[in-house]
């Protein structure tokens, strides 16, 4: 299984007004997520504990946070990135997949609402690649960058077929059987 480490800083790479109170960012934490890009919401709680490396504070922070507080789309994108930073796959896929679902169901299917579904879909990407789950992940990349093109689901996509190709190529190399 594949392993992250933990995010030195934070730096914004790209942001999104969505009406007055969202914006969503993406941490620069290439290094440490093996060259891909998360994106959690700007100023949502959580999300500064997120930014500082503190993953489980951020859980939570988010867990004891009443809804009137927190949508639950920023609650499950937090979730999302916070669960993939401490190596939980499965909890981080379901929760990117929630965010997924809430923000289909936006009235408002603008620019905003496509790029935060777009974005929702590339976290869940990097925590199915994370889990191993290659097909799946390039699969929910080109749904993203098929709902909003931006700078981090195509270089998340341009990544993950380099590193796939990448894997493809060292399998080849490989020999048909070991010797003794």
């Amino acid at each position: 299984m594949k392993k992250l480490t933990t995010m030195p800083r934070k730096l914004l790479l790209s942001s999104l007004l969505l009406g007055s109170a969202f914006n969503a960012s993406a941490a620069n934490d290439t290094e440490a997520m093996g060259g891909f890009k998360l994106a959690i919401i700007e100023d949502a709680i959580g999300s500064d504990e997120i930014s500082s490396g503190n993953y489980r504070q951020a859980l939570s922070t988010l867990a004891s946070s009443t809804s009137d507080k927190l949508s639950s789309y920023d609650r499950s994108m937090g979730e999302c990135v916070a669960y993939l930073k401490i190596n939980q796959y499965e909890q981080s896929d379901k929760a990117c997949s929630k965010a997924i679902k809430l923000i289909s169901r936006m009235k408002n299917k603008g620019e905003h609402a496509q790029y935060l579904a777009s974005i929702s879909y590339s976290n869940r990407a990097v925590s199915r690649y994370f889990a191993n789950q290659d097909s799946a992940a390039i699969d929910d990349l080109t749904k993203a960058i098929a709902i909003h093109e931006n700078k981090i689901v195509s270089d998340n996509l341009a990544h993950i077929q380099t590193k796939t190709l990448l894997t493809k190529a060292d399998d080849a190399n490989k020999p048909f059987y070991e010797s003794e």
